[in-house]
């Protein structure tokens, strides 16, 4: 919803949806969308999921999302307790990664680039 910087709006059709279909979670998924997922199935569940397969410790994530604040989707990832930048756009998320890999040493850098074992990782463990 253009207009809408505060998430008013998103507000409103959530608290309608939250009575009309209890048995889901819904969360402000930032300004373009809600989101509807099964109870406890949201980002928290997916960042333990990264934790729990790939071994990678909370302390050593971070997170970036738009939507950080109590009913937001990305909340639950904030809760987790990872390194959590509030971002505006996508764009936004790119420009966080360059500048934190900007600043680490090249042995730092080389840990950060895990991309392409992940990924291999969880199609291994049928993800």
């Amino acid at each position: 919803m253009k207009g809408n910087p505060d998430f008013a709006e998103w507000q409103k059709i959530k608290a309608a949806l939250d009575k009309l279909i209890a048995e889901f979670s819904i969360r402000i998924a930032g300004a373009t969308s809600i989101d509807v997922t099964k109870q406890s199935i949201d980002k928290a569940y997916g960042i333990g999921k990264l934790r729990d397969t790939l071994g990678i410790a909370l302390h050593a994530m971070i997170y970036t999302g738009d939507a950080p604040f109590t009913g937001g989707n990305d909340y639950p990832a904030k809760q987790t307790g990872v390194v959590s930048i509030p971002i505006r756009i996508p764009d936004e998320t790119r420009r966080v990664i360059e500048g934190i890999l900007t600043c680490l040493d090249p042995e730092q850098r080389d840990r950060w680039f895990v991309a392409d074992h992940a990924q291999s990782h969880l199609s291994e463990h049928g993800i």
